[in-house]
């Protein structure tokens, strides 16, 4: 009998029996395209934050850029920038994106902030959006820091004809 089972006072054969509702192997940890463990794979990943993208850009945010950053860090696969020109509109893109990802792509963020800010995030784990103003993007310039992201095209942005994010190095 095992140490740990003796000092429990069970019956081996008991245990295994039950196994405790346990499958053999290891368990299976979620990846750095999936960080928080929901089911979706790099590719889900990659159209939901496109679509995300179309939310804001639908709501008239400008310089909406998607970086894959995968490569780059553990901790998300894509960031969402955005820029806003007002509260009442990043209030109107986070609700949008909110209700969206939940409606049709069953996701909910980790954490709801109070939206009183000219900067907010919203964290799904695979994708990390943020809305900021004009003066906050510029300001902490997170494109520079993730600089060596691939950008993700936009394909309504060239089906609208508007010019894309250029970057500043």
């Amino acid at each position: 009998m095992l140490p740990q089972l003796a000092a429990l006072d069970l019956d081996q054969d008991e245990v295994e029996e039950d196994n405790l509702g346990w499958d053999e192997g290891e368990p299976e940890l979620p990846g750095p395209d999936d960080p928080d463990g929901a089911e979706e794979g790099p590719d889900q990943s990659r159209e939901l934050a496109v679509a995300m993208a179309r939310v804001a850009s639908d709501t008239k945010a400008t310089d909406v850029l998607v970086l894959h950053v995968a490569p780059l860090v553990y901790w998300t696969s894509y960031l969402v920038l955005v820029t806003v020109t007002s509260r009442p509109q990043l209030q109107a893109i986070l609700g949008k994106m909110e209700r969206q990802a939940r409606d049709e792509w069953g996701r909910a963020p980790s954490a709801v902030a109070p939206g009183r800010s000219v900067w907010e995030v919203l964290d799904y784990g695979d994708i990390v959006i943020h809305l900021f103003t004009a003066e906050q993007r510029e300001y902490y310039d997170l494109e520079s820091f993730y600089g060596a992201a691939e950008e993700v095209e936009l394909p309504f942005a060239t089906e609208a004809g508007e010019a894309s994010w250029t970057r500043q190095y």
